[in-house]
């Protein structure tokens, strides 16, 4: 058959494959106990391999992805207006939304810890992200800045987003993800310390009509979603509505209950999800809303283990009316109004019958959080100059409610205190052609934070075109972030919150090399180091947030990545990262990371198999001396979707080899003494099965 790859091809795409799942499976620094897969299963995941490459080989065609598909991928977030990835200044991934699809995805947390560089931990109540080694336990994913279609989405009481099923979108209605890595603040203000991460939302041509998904999945989870879109001339609306429930399971935590288990439904999860956005022209407007609670199994913060009553809900509101218009060929300005509100409620059981004097032995203490906010931001891009291509930017923050309250429904009031703030900041960039395939950007922002403190945060890239095939990038920049409300604010029996803090500040240089190997091949490799001053976190004595030493941190990344026409992917990266603080290896901060994504159809191009393993490397505990051991889990998706047909399914198992591992966790002073909690068990095997129809 013509249209094949030659067989002289064959045998060393399946030679990368085995070599990356060997690295996978094998690597474990020297004394180190070896947890990896056993040997019969690496032997599955090999012979999988061998099943699905010969597979890419009988369909890829011989005309493959152009180059412009693979190292010019349009980006929006990196410099607030569309260029490529290869001269945007920093290191950028693009996910699509076919990725999310083969792949099998369920929440933004797997999607990004899939990518070079960022690992994740899960404490039974919250996802967190760890981004180049960085993810003190406790950490609320405060240190990098979400987007919406260009949306800031971080709430105003813990400048955070989890990106777990507590993300306010569904991740169906991604078109696709933009990573930039490194420091953002000369654009974006606070939060973007590690990155940016913008999330595209999916036009109304993408559905054209309606789309109803239903899934199934381990631990009675079930979800629903029904969304439509239409586009008429220069108009369009998209609306989305999804639910999830998950009925939870049993669950065993040794360390304050032995031997017993929770009662069922433990880890129970219920969230409802609305997105809705209309374009009339130049102008579009933006709902978000979500609502989520989840029933924590863990007897965290003192309270009754087993019981079923502690629960943690969240609520998250934002709105958005802009305006985008090109005045002529060479100006352009951008225009947004926006409001937004977040709750926080909890119900903790606690047992005080064992006070003097002595009270109920089963009262509810209810935590209780709400965030408000509006503001404003303008840009304006002129590219009138040869040569350069100016933005000029406003941002203005009011946030008119950070309310903290605690207290028991006996009556007795531990924090009942209401605030407000603003913040603002103004910027400036200039992106220069220095050369024919040179470009250099400069830029810097001027930001008044809500403790009133002023922040100068400049950013120098230096992008350079070696040839078709070669591109250089030399990056610099700092970001800030200042204490949230929660870790000023928030004190409570004299422990958490500090008035006092400073703010964090980090400042990186980065080295980036983007590779073009042959048809459908990049390779992109970066050397970086970066001082996070400040860093914000708990005390262990005293339980109350402080400003610790800095870290200092300097790594690699790596990523190699093949795509065939016919949408078969091999992709895999290896991350390595070395952070010190005080001379020790801070907590959470894994030496190593490893992924490999491998994708193909089989058979016939409606069913795609997708293969996807994730390695971490050992991690200190909270407790000084522990760790967690290495792990390193696989995923396998089967998608079956016919071009004629309307309807696509998709089988997914999570965890495939039932790997049992732990998760560090964060410091809990409520717990007695005695009690060491340094870790949280992950889960084993899940199953989902996905329906998706088109009408």
């Amino acid at each position: 058959m013509e249209s094949l790859i030659p067989a002289k091809d064959i045998f060393p795409l399946q030679a990368i494959l085995i070599t990356m799942l060997s690295m996978l499976s094998f690597a474990r620094k020297p004394n180190m106990p070896t947890h990896s897969l056993s040997h019969r299963r690496r032997v599955l995941v090999c012979t999988i391999a061998w099943a699905v490459l010969p597979a890419v080989a009988a369909q890829a065609e011989l005309t493959e992805l152009s180059l412009e598909e693979l190292m010019n991928i349009e980006v929006t977030g990196a410099s607030t207006y569309v260029q490529s990835a290869k001269s945007a200044p920093s290191a950028v991934t693009v996910v699509s939304r076919d990725d999310i699809r083969r792949f099998g995805w369920r929440t933004l947390q797997e999607l990004l810890t899939a990518q070079r560089g960022f690992h994740g931990s899960n404490d039974r109540t919250y996802s967190y992200l760890g981004v180049r080694g960085f993810s003190p336990p406790g950490d609320f994913n405060n240190r990098i800045l979400f987007l919406i279609d260009g949306i800031r989405v971080n709430d105003n009481i813990y400048d955070s987003v989890l990106a777990g099923e507590t993300f306010p979108l569904d991740l169906d209605l991604i078109e696709r993800v933009e990573i930039i890595r490194g420091p953002g603040a000369s654009i974006y203000g606070g939060n973007a310390l590690f990155g940016v991460i913008n999330i595209l939302t999916r036009s109304a041509d993408s559905f054209d009509g309606g789309e109803l998904a239903l899934d199934i999945g381990s631990q009675g989870a079930r979800r629903l979603r029904a969304s439509a879109g239409k586009r008429t001339g220069d108009a369009e609306w998209v609306i989305s509505a999804s639910g999830f429930d998950k009925d939870g399971g049993r669950y065993e935590f040794p360390d304050v209950a032995a031997g017993v288990l929770s009662p069922g439904g433990a880890d129970a999860e219920q969230q409802q999800r609305v997105f809705g956005r209309i374009r009339l022209g130049d102008w579009r407007a933006t709902l978000i809303h979500s609502e989520r609670r989840k029933h924590v199994p863990t007897g965290s913060f003192g309270t009754i283990p087993t019981d079923p009553g502690h629960r943690e809900d969240d609520g998250y509101t934002l709105a958005d009316l802009a305006i985008a218009r090109n005045v002529s060929e060479h100006h352009s300005y951008n225009l947004r109004l926006f409001a937004g509100q977040y709750r926080y409620d909890t119900q903790l059981p606690y047992d005080y019958s064992g006070e003097v004097p002595p009270r109920a032995s089963r009262l509810l203490n209810r935590d209780t959080q709400r965030g408000q906010w509006w503001g404003a931001d303008g840009r304006w891009t002129v590219s009138a100059w040869a040569g350069h291509k100016l933005v000029a930017g406003l941002e203005y923050i009011a946030n008119t409610r950070q309310y903290l309250g605690n207290r028991d429904d006996d009556g007795t009031q531990y924090l009942n205190t209401d605030a407000h703030s603003h913040r603002s900041g103004a910027y400036l960039q200039d992106e220069m052609a220095v050369a024919d395939n040179t470009i250099l950007m400069l830029g810097v922002r001027h930001d008044t934070a809500e403790t009133g403190k002023s922040f100068l945060s400049p950013r120098l890239a230096l992008v350079h075109q070696l040839d078709a095939d070669n591109s250089l990038k030399l990056l610099y920049g700092t970001a800030f972030r200042s204490p949230n409300a929660y870790e000023r604010r928030y004190i409570f029996n004299g422990q958490y919150g500090n008035p006092d803090l400073a703010a964090e500040t980090i400042r990186t240089l980065e080295g980036v090399w983007e590779r073009r190997l042959g048809e459908g091949i990049r390779f992109t490799g970066s050397l970086y180091r970066y001082r996070v001053a400040n860093a914000i976190g708990l005390d262990p004595a005293t339980g109350i947030n402080i400003n610790n030493s800095p870290v200092d941190a300097h790594g690699t990344e790596l990523e190699l990545e093949r795509r065939w026409s016919n949408g078969a992917v091999l992709r895999g990266s290896y991350s390595g990262q070395f952070l010190r603080q005080n001379g020790q290896s801070p907590d959470n901060a894994p030496g190593g990371l490893w992924h490999l994504d491998a994708g193909a159809p089989l058979g016939s191009r409606d069913l795609y198999a997708g293969l996807g393993l994730d390695a971490v490397s050992r991690r200190n505990t909270n407790s000084g001396a522990a760790s967690v051991d290495a792990r390193t889990l696989a995923n396998l998706t089967l998608t079956w979707r016919q071009t004629s047909s309307p309807w696509e399914v998709s089988a997914g198992i999570y965890n495939l080899f039932d790997r049992r591992y732990d998760d560090p966790t964060s410091l809990d002073p409520q717990l007695p003494a005695s009690v060491l909690r340094d870790r949280f068990a992950q889960d084993g095997r899940q199953w989902r099965l996905k329906l998706t129809g088109r009408f």
